[in-house]
């Protein structure tokens, strides 16, 4: 018995063992130096210090370094907003691009006409003089072939728009900030000026309208209703201004996912993420840390009463694919 328990541990510990190293070489790949630093001090805690880990964290480790010393020589210069996001992006995270997983269904990669059809309806209540319609952007994107899995989209103008004209106005439930729990509405987070609309159940939300108020109860309130977050946005709140910094993804994350669990069926159907599509004939990079796009939604989801591992709805590639 004691042989065959043994055994059984070696394996496991193997198997870990890859396991790890797999996700080393997935997070080098795409440059998350700073994840596969976090991952492999925890390798060489759980494994004994291996001489394979010690290997893998001193070359991870130079190449971070490296890393930062091109972005400090390119810091010499001034720098605008955009280049301070994408330093924060490059020190802290890696990049990756959108992809189409082979197993995706068709149906959540070509928008028909009946949905093009539904949006046009829908935003003659915003606009007066804009449509969607097939666009001829990345149609041919460096000699790639165009799929109709990827067909691209465009709002275009009905008639000749006049200087100052107001083209579009809505207001929608996907907004999220740190402002959300400060004096700010809690829906679209606009400053409050006037005294806030509430619900009796949850009291702190503050909302800048009725119309504000109906969207959170449409959309996302019965799923958050009774659920403290404000750790959440107070985390948010002492980052810094980037979506790529964890704190703030999160905050996205957790309106999406409420709106897609109080929906009740496939996120990727939602009326509000079905419009969106991945422009995977695009050359785009996207930032991406583990923290941001694994770690977070799939906590979220569990305290929202999700078990990640039984409901496919909200597989990995489901939640890499809605980001």
């Amino acid at each position: 018995m004691a042989i065959t328990l043994k055994y059984s541990r070696t394996n496991a510990d193997e198997e870990n063992h890859h396991r790890t190293k797999t996700l080393l070489e997935a997070l080098v790949a795409i440059g998350a130096f700073a994840d596969a630093k976090r991952i492999c001090k925890e390798a060489l805690r759980e494994h004994g210090n291996r001489y394979d880990f010690q290997v893998i964290n001193q070359v991870i480790k130079q190449m971070h370094e490296d890393r930062k010393s091109a972005m400090e020589e390119m810091e010499k210069k001034k720098w605008s907003a955009i280049d301070k996001q994408r330093r924060y992006c490059c020190e802290n995270g890696g990049t990756t691009s959108a992809a189409i997983y082979p197993w995706i269904p068709s149906k959540f990669l070509n928008r028909d006409e009946a949905l093009i059809g539904r949006l046009n309806d829908e935003l003659k209540q915003y606009s007066s003089c804009l449509e969607i319609k097939d666009s001829i952007i990345l149609k041919q994107a460096k000699g790639r072939a165009f799929s109709s899995a990827n067909n691209c989209l465009g709002m275009f103008a009905t008639r000749d728009i006049q200087p100052q004209e107001p083209i579009f106005s809505c207001k929608g439930p996907l907004a999220a900030s740190p402002v959300q729990m400060r004096g700010h509405c809690y829906n679209c987070y606009q400053k409050i000026t006037n005294e806030p609309w509430t619900l009796p159940c949850c009291k702190s939300w503050k909302f800048c309208s009725s119309q504000c108020l109906d969207l959170a109860e449409k959309y996302y309130h019965k799923i958050l209703c009774g659920k403290d977050f404000t750790q959440l946005f107070e985390n948010a709140a002492r980052g810094i201004k980037n979506i790529a910094d964890p704190a703030n993804a999160k905050l996205l994350w957790l309106r999406t996912l409420a709106i897609c669990l109080q929906h009740g069926h496939h996120p990727l159907e939602n009326p509000l993420l079905a419009p969106l599509a991945s422009q995977y004939l695009a050359d785009q990079q996207y930032p991406w840390s583990l923290e941001s796009h694994v770690i977070g939604p799939i906590q979220i989801l569990q305290d929202l009463g999700v078990d990640v591992f039984a409901n496919q709805d909200y597989d990995a590639w489901v939640l890499q694919t809605i980001w």
